[in-house]
């Protein structure tokens, strides 16, 4: 991937700021020469209906309100096809943290919940279940397996889904390309990744 220039938030987005560990995939927000790169990763692949679970290592709870850090399905186009997990407080240090999001496939009413969320430990785990009519999201505490759904933080079930395949990303970005307030860089690992088509 090269670097570019762009959207979410007119950042830039740095392909150093990706890299695999033994630990997992790690995204970094840094300063380099003064300003902020952030990181994003896309698959070659589109996917389709099916379970989207990740597990992050790190206090994202605890992340620089300018911070946004997101696993997304995404078609392209701004406002159609997506389905979004964030974690961000927006620019508003006393906000809820955990976001979940559903664009349709004609432009139209957009489908968005909003959660607080306190992690118990430096893991929590994310999933989205991707269906024709519907999306249904959950979070957890700590590692989960496929199976389990124990020790939630939140669930939700939107009333709309998109129908287009689309490629399954991950960034970590700063909300309308301010500077985190504390002025400090962060990073997260995504230790494990699954995807399970229906």
């Amino acid at each position: 991937m090269d670097s570019y220039t762009g959207n979410p938030g007119s950042n830039i987005f740095d392909p150093t700021n990706v890299y695999l560990g033994s630990d997992g995939v790690h995204l970094k927000i840094t300063k380099v020469g003064g300003v902020w790169h952030c990181a994003s990763m896309v698959s070659a692949e589109n996917l389709s209906n099916g379970t989207y679970r990740c597990v992050i290592q790190g206090r994202a709870d605890l992340l620089d309100p300018n911070m946004v850090l997101a696993m997304f399905s995404y078609g392209g186009v701004d406002n159609v096809n997506e389905i979004d997990i964030e974690l961000s407080r927006w620019g508003y240090p006393e906000s809820d943290s955990l976001n979940y999001m559903v664009y349709p496939s004609v432009p139209g009413q957009n489908w968005s919940e909003r959660f607080p969320m306190t992690q118990t430990s430096n893991w929590t785990t994310h999933r989205f279940i991707w269906g024709n009519a519907r999306v249904s999201f959950v979070s957890q505490q700590g590692v989960r397996e496929l199976a389990d759904l124990t020790n939630q933080i939140a669930t939700a079930q939107s009333s709309i889904s998109p129908n287009k395949p689309m490629p399954l990303g991950f960034n970590f970005w700063l909300n309308g390309g301010k500077a985190p307030t504390n002025g400090k860089g962060a990073e997260i690992v995504i230790t494990d990744f699954s995807y399970t088509p229906s």
